[in-house]
């Protein structure tokens, strides 16, 4: 078995420990974090010496060359024993196993902390470790032998962690134009263990539907970025919640099938095992509003006057846009957002046929719109 994996290749920035030489065969290596071409820095060896005889980690046939493997990842403050029986200390890492007709053994050592910069400092706890791991298992042979075969994977938490689940809906008109609105319902949930961190819900939509604004109660969402927008939610424990996205029709080449099939929202969290959607099917879009008046008709550029919009549909809405023809069209518009009471920013439904927006927006040539949400 010619390994390279044991080899002295890696990233930059590495000291290599003396037991690590240009060529390894048969020996197990655990290293530490990379990212692209920097790092993965060999920690420990089951070689003791950089000239140490390669273990038995292969035989003739296939049922004779099983090697059991059990990696503990261990970054509590308190050591951990696997229902294995293998403790492991607060802080460290063991990879145990057994060769080939040999005794078991363990490749141990102290976690590794990530580097300054090489992971973003959201991915990284207080002790450097990072919040959420991945890993997988890589074995290199040489160009005449090449066997790789791996049964049995199991994967547990020593401690059970929130499980987060997201979906979406989609709402748009059978035909679409710039300046047609598209929205969004995300919900977002979470089961098993208590999640008491803050839940960040990210949708991206799909390219030529701008993002406008989300809202949802319990949620702070923050501006657009690009096809972008996230909202937060600091209840604890967090249990279940709904956000509405509002976006515009950007291009022409939009149609719903895009809009149900090309955006995706994750939900994620410090400490929970996060959840993607990657499809949002079509809700049934509500009746369309119809404006029969607007008092006042016209009021000061600078905004701040009450506005009563009087029609019909009126009463399932969510989201009023306002703005020109061209803005609609560039995806610009100032979007007001339902709200229980009266505030600047906003407007109530005060009746099947009556909404009042307290403050308008400031703005000269306004229209105004109402989103299709249910």
């Amino acid at each position: 078995m010619y390994g390279n994996f044991s080899n002295h290749y890696e990233g930059t920035g590495c000291t290599d420990p003396a037991n690590i030489a240009k060529q390894m065969p048969g020996q197990v290596v655990a290293r530490g974090p990379g990212n692209g071409s920097v790092g993965y820095c060999p920690l420990a060896s089951s070689a003791a010496t950089a000239t140490s005889p390669a273990l038995i980690l292969r035989a003739g046939t296939r049922p004779a060359s099983v090697v059991p493997v059990e990696v503990v990842y261990n970054p509590s403050s308190l050591s951990v024993t696997t229902p294995s029986g293998l403790t492991v200390s607060a802080g460290d890492y063991d990879v145990h196993f057994t060769p080939v007709g040999g005794a078991a053994r363990d490749v141990v050592g102290a976690l590794p902390v990530v580097p300054s910069g090489l992971y973003p400092a959201s991915w990284v706890n207080a002790s450097g470790f990072p919040k959420q791991l991945a890993f997988g298992w890589v074995a290199s042979t040489g160009s005449v032998t090449d066997y790789h075969e791996l049964d049995n994977v199991i994967v547990t938490t020593l401690n059970p962690v929130p499980q987060l689940a997201v979906s979406q809906t989609s709402y748009a008109a059978a035909s679409l134009s710039p300046g047609s609105p598209v929205t969004y319902k995300v919900a977002a949930s979470s089961s098993g263990a208590a999640e008491n961190s803050p839940v960040t819900v990210t949708e991206t939509l799909p390219s030529g539907v701008l993002p406008v604004d989300a809202s949802g109660t319990g949620w702070v969402c923050a501006a657009p970025s690009g096809q972008q927008i996230s909202c937060t939610s600091s209840t604890s424990p967090f249990t279940a919640g709904t956000i509405t996205v509002n976006g515009v029709v950007k291009s022409s080449s939009v149609t719903p099938a895009l809009v149900q099939s090309s955006t995706s929202a994750v939900a994620s969290s410090s400490d929970a095992s996060p959840a993607t959607s990657s499809s949002a099917p079509a809700g049934t879009v509500p009746a369309a509003p119809n404006v029969t008046s607007i008092s006042p008709t016209n009021g000061a550029a600078g905004g701040g006057n009450d506005v009563t919009v009087t029609g019909t549909n009126l009463g399932g809405a969510t989201a009023i846009e306002i703005g020109t023809t061209a803005e609609f069209a560039a995806g610009t518009p100032t979007t007001l957002n339902l709200r229980a009471s009266s505030a600047p920013g906003c407007f109530t439904v005060t009746s099947a046929t009556s909404l009042d927006i307290s403050s308008m927006p400031a703005h000269t040539a306004a229209s105004v719109r109402r989103k299709p949400l249910s």
